[in-house]
């Protein structure tokens, strides 16, 4: 059974077709319709990462074949000294040298003859060609030499015919001479010799002819037999290469093998050593935070959500028309995708025509310290691949803009929502751009990725390009605002730094959960429970201040806390009573009634609460809080 590829039979009907194998990158996999190669997007897109859809059926019968073909030129890791050194990296390099191997071992079972049990050559029905001429008896012979050998032949059968009807009129013209002696005179015999000889002579001419044809069929052939020769002298040396490769592979194989096993010594080691940085988590392959849609911690449901709130963590709303939305959490069951979870803008409020000035969007800020390594604004700048599922309801031309912190950079590209209300994934290759002024300091905003609903003339551009502006959509972009029965929505979002020239994106990067909350919370940290959230009646994660055994009401009282996470700039701190839900209070289990509190943060990294109403002895005090760090 092959390993690297996987065939199939057109019908002119089905044009799903599932990917049966592994593959590190989706431009490493190959569509062919009868041997042609296919393009993607033009021929087939990709409807999910196990299945290509092509846009028109493949014919009844036609050969349709998938394989991987991975880059065999070029390491797609490439391992520095001191670097980090990362679980998807080793399995990338692995995975490459895997892949190679059974690709070789795929081609050579194709092009090789197998032997069988009996010890004879096996073609499996198929025909043998460019074969060489044979010198011995039992050597093989092509259809070519068999018939130009049965020419030779009948040319010799042709001549030894004519000698021996020569003969046989030799013969007859004796016996009718000796019977002319006696009746006719020398002048008939004469002439009648002539005759004969004028006879002999043409069937001589003829067999000349039979012979001088076959002598060019025969120079044909020779001719056609030292091409086929030339032909396998080129297979045999591209053989001899391709067992060179093979071998060369098992041996890298060997190498990173002996590689890995070393670093994850290390790794455990330094693991031992001392406490894993927050600052690891960074390193990832998606740039966004919380692109899955898992974590909600300021709730599921936001009806008519305010300009400037946040819904989902990390995903921004911002809206200056009259229209108005409620943004919920969708929890959907469709097993074809890697995550559950969707963030859907449902239009409460419609606005059928957009002023200049106008805009509706939903934005995520990525910080300046997570695209370092895309070097934007010199001349290294990498591109970036960002890819995401939508489900609008309304069809035509989207758009999304990725723009810098002062808002003086801008590109804006468009994608497509072809069929309302049904899951499309889009794939989009933004160029890194080589000027302007991007940050790259913690605490500061370094990329802005904007999902446009609708927008004025005043922030659209034509898409494609960098632009020196602050733009939000392209002028082709549909409102997505003019009907409440439309609704807009995303899920899988993911922003890949990639080489310059990459034009396909990896799968999504599916974090735990644990992981993907712990990214969240260095911009919104909550003691709350997770279906808890800021206001609500809640005593469970409580911060509790338990003083017992004093003896005066003069006091005040509160305790320090230090956040799970480190958050990216000294954060906005607001307690909750957890009896009545009141912002700026702590409740007082011993006098049964809320007391007011005051917060002091000391850093990123912890505050300190304190009520600031004297409290009797014995006291023993708890509140909620909620840190607030987002960009």
């Amino acid at each position: 059974m092959a390993l690297s590829y996987v065939t199939y039979a057109g019908d002119a009907a089905t044009t799903n077709f599932s990917v049966t194998f592994s593959y590190i990158q989706q431009s490493h996999v190959k569509v062919y319709l009868d041997g042609v190669l296919k393009t993607v997007t033009t021929d087939y897109t990709w409807f999910n990462p196990t299945t290509i859809q092509f846009l028109v059926a493949p014919g009844a019968g036609v050969v349709v074949r998938i394989e991987r073909e991975t880059t065999n030129t070029a390491r797609l890791v490439d391992f520095q000294d001191a670097g980090n050194l990362t679980e998807y990296d080793l399995d990338t390099s692995a995975d490459q040298l895997f892949y190679l191997v059974q690709e070789a071992q795929d081609d050579f079972t194709d092009l090789a003859l197998s032997l069988d049990t009996d010890d004879k050559w096996n073609a499996e029905s198929k025909i043998i060609k460019n074969v060489a001429d044979p010198v011995a008896d039992q050597d093989a012979a092509t259809k070519l030499w068999s018939i130009t050998a049965g020419n030779t032949a009948l040319a010799a059968a042709l001549v030894a015919q004519a000698a021996a009807e020569a003969a046989q009129t030799a013969a007859e013209l004796a016996e009718t001479n000796a019977a002319a002696s006696e009746t006719a005179t020398a002048a008939d015999l004469v002439q009648t010799n002539l005759d004969q000889i004028s006879c002999a002579a043409n069937a001589t001419l003829t067999a000349a002819d039979v012979i001088s044809t076959n002598a060019d069929a025969a120079s044909t052939a020779a001719d056609v037999l030292l091409t086929a020769a030339d032909v396998v002298s080129t297979n045999a040396d591209a053989a001899a290469t391709a067992a060179d490769l093979v071998q060369t592979n098992l041996d890298q194989i060997s190498c990173d093998a002996d590689a890995t096993a070393a670093a994850a010594s290390a790794v455990a080691a330094a693991a031992s050593a001392a406490s894993v940085d927050v600052s690891e988590f960074r390193n990832r392959r998606n740039l966004i935070t919380n692109g899955c849609f898992r974590v909600w911690q300021r709730g599921d449901t936001f009806n008519l959500i305010s300009s400037g709130a946040y819904s989902a963590d990390q995903w921004l709303w911002t809206n200056n028309t009259a229209g108005a939305a409620n943004i919920v959490r969708n929890k959907f069951s469709s097993t074809s995708f890697l995550t559950k979870n969707r963030l859907d803008v449902d239009i409460s409020t419609a606005h059928a025509s957009m002023a200049a000035g106008e805009y509706a969007y939903v934005q995520q800020n990525i910080e300046a310290v997570d695209i370092h390594d895309v070097k934007m604004g010199n001349a290294a700048a990498r591109d970036l691949v960002l890819t995401f599922y939508h489900t609008h309801t309304k069809t035509g031309t989207h758009s999304v803009a990725v723009r810098n912190s002062a808002g003086n950079r801008s590109y804006v590209a468009e994608y497509t929502q072809s069929v309302a209300d049904t899951a499309e994934l889009a794939t989009i290759v933004i160029p890194g751009d080589t000027v302007g002024t991007w940050l790259t300091e913690p605490g500061t905003v370094g990329l802005r990725l904007t999902f446009c609903l609708a927008v004025g003339s005043t922030f659209s551009t034509t898409a494609g390009s960098w632009s020196g502006g602050n733009y939000l959509g392209s002028s082709s972009q549909v409102n997505n605002l003019d009907n409440t029965a439309n609704y807009f929505r995303i899920h899988e979002v993911q922003l890949e730094s990639v080489d310059s020239g990459t034009t396909t994106a990896t799968n999504f990067e599916s974090r735990s959960f644990n992981e993907e909350l712990s990214l969240c919370e260095r911009y919104y940290e909550k003691s709350y429970e997770l279906a808890a959230y800021a206001g609500d009646v809640d005593s469970n994660g409580i911060e509790v201040a338990l003083l017992t055994g004093l003896n005066t009401a003069a006091k005040t009282y509160g305790t320090n806390v230090r956040f799970r996470t480190p958050k990216s700039v000294n954060p906005t701190v607001t307690t909750y009573s957890p009896n009545t839900g009141t912002s700026g209070k702590a409740y007082d289990y011993t006098a049964t009634a809320d007391i007011n509190t005051t917060v002091s943060v000391q850093s990123e990294t912890g505050f300190k609460w304190q009520a600031t109403t004297a409290s009797a002895a014995n006291i023993n005090l708890a509140t909620q809080w909620v840190a607030v760090a987002s960009l």
